[in-house]
Parts: structure tokens; sequence; C-alpha cells
């Protein structure tokens, strides 16, 4: 009797296992598991989730281009009630392991929800805007969109996720407005960066970006790129190029040489910083103080 309660006690066990995330019984602490890929976004939802439960971050560093997934992402994708990608074309490497290992969680693409998607296809097949989390106004659509998914996945908790979403969206609408305000006397001033990663940002502050150096992160830019760019910066009509710390600066320093154009490092994706729901305006908050002081007056006195 003893041995068939123990078989019957692990069968039940493993029944509960299995069943879906939206049959379990909500409002306990930490029943959802909630996997995000890259630590800005994944500071977002850290807000939306404050005081119920954490999420799991899959990329702790580097690049989504060139990142490969390690047997503890594949734990945490495995565990998983919710994935949270920003694109198809940034995460690549996740195309066949949320399909194996994340079947049955529910998948959250950022640049397929409404007000989020590419308008048009950029270079080479790849959406220009996928790194849509530089632009605190999309950033405001993300919270409020999965405030409202995670209150549906986890009714029990679906006041606190609303309250946590509230309060973060007037958050990045203060960040958004003083960032206005801070950038508004460099919006002038020509740069170019590595890739194509900042025209979200750029274009939400009205800022001139000129271009890229790389047409795309996997591609080193040819020689004919290299020679208009450069001609760009001979003529005074770059004021700064900027790099990303995943990338090496050797041929944006060799650019700069002996030019009036000045190097400064811009991260999109929080390098070096501590994940959680601060992050996302430290880093914000950082990459202003780079701008301002790479474009900065004391250094391109108006003509």
């Amino acid at each position: 009797m003893r041995r068939l309660f123990s078989i019957l006690l692990f069968c039940g066990l493993l029944l509960v296992q299995m069943i879906p995330l939206a049959a379990r019984p909500a409002g306990h602490r930490g029943n959802i598991n909630v996997v995000v890929t890259i630590k800005p976004v994944h500071s977002l939802v850290a807000a939306i989730m404050k005081g119920i439960a954490r999420p799991a971050l899959l990329i702790k560093s580097g690049s989504p281009h060139s990142y490969a997934l390690k047997p503890s992402g594949a734990r945490k994708l495995q565990q998983a009630d919710l994935v949270i990608r920003v694109s198809r074309h940034l995460e690549e490497f996740l195309q066949r392991p949320l399909h194996a290992l994340a079947g049955q969680a529910r998948q959250i693409t950022l640049d397929e929800l409404p007000g989020l998607r590419p308008e048009q296809t950029g270079h080479h097949g790849h959406p220009p805007h996928i790194h849509i989390w530089l632009d605190p106004v999309k950033a405001q659509i993300i919270v409020r969109e999965i405030s409202a998914v995670l209150a549906k996945l986890d009714p029990g908790n679906a006041a606190q996720y609303q309250l946590n979403g509230k309060t973060e969206i007037r958050r990045l609408q203060e960040l958004g407005e003083q960032m206005t305000r801070q950038l508004a006397p460099v919006t002038d001033r020509a740069f170019l960066t590595w890739h194509d990663a900042w025209r979200p940002f750029a274009e939400r502050f009205h800022l001139k970006l000129a271009g890229s150096i790389a047409i795309s992160p996997e591609r080193q830019p040819g020689v004919r790129h290299l020679q208009k760019i450069q001609a760009q910066i001979s003529r005074g009509a770059i004021s700064c190029i900027f790099t990303e710390p995943s990338y090496k600066p050797g041929l944006a320093a060799m650019l700069v040489e002996n030019t009036s154009a000045r190097l400064a490092v811009l991260d999109p994706l929080g390098t070096g910083l501590e994940k959680g729901p601060e992050l996302y305006f430290t880093l914000m908050r950082k990459n202003v103080r780079t701008l301002l002081s790479c474009l900065g007056e004391e250094h391109h006195p108006r003509p």
C-alpha cells in the first residue's frame, strides 16, 4: 500500500508539472517563470513584476547577434511559462530552441506587437528598427503590452502587474521628457554609429544620425562604403563616431585619426551594468551623457 501511494504521488507531481500555466491556480508568489533575452527589456519586465517574481535573463553579456545558447539558458527556456524576445531578426539563435525547449510557453516577440512593427525592410532583409527599446516612447508600449499579458497569465497578481506597469510608464514618460531637454543643444551635430542600432533613438530625439559604418552587425563594411564615410569625416561633416562595447574600435579609430571628429562608445545593451528594474534608466542616462560629451559645444564650436 505504501509503495502504491508513492507511485500515485509521483504521478500526481509529474502531472502538475505538465499542466499549462493558464490551468494552474494563480495568486501565489513566484508561480510564473518569465525569461527575457536582453538586459534593457529584462529591466522593464523586472519593474512590472516587482513584488511578485523575478524574471530570468538569458543574455547576460555580449551581443544577441553572436550569442550561442548555453546549457543554463536551455534550462531557463525549459522552465519558462513566458518568453520575451525583441525580434526574430535580433535573436536568431532562438528560432530552434524556442520550438524545441519552450514549445508550451507563451511567447512575445516585441516587434510584432501593435505600435512596434517595423514599417519597412532594411538592408539585406533586416528590419531597420529592431532596437526599439532605445526609444522611451516605444518602451512604454512594451511595458503596457507585457503588463496586460502577465495579468492574463497570472490573474491572481493582475492588479499588481497593472499598478507596476502604470508606475513604470510614468517614469518612462518623465525620462523621455528629461532626455529631450538635455539633447536639444546637440540636435544639429551629425554623427555616425557602428551599425544601425541607434536610429529609433535618433528619430525620437531629433538627432542628426548621418549613417553607420557597418551595413549590418554580421558584415564588415566594403571599401566604397568606407571611402564615402572617410570623405564625410574629412570635410568636417561628422562630429563623432560612436562604437559599441561589443565591437572593437580599431576601424573607427582609424577613420577619425587626424580629423576633427571624435570617438566615443554608446551602449545599447547595458554592458557591465547590474541587471534589474533600474538598469534601463541608468543605461539611457549614461548614453545621454556620452552623446553630450562627444557632441557638445566645447568640442565643436558653431561656425
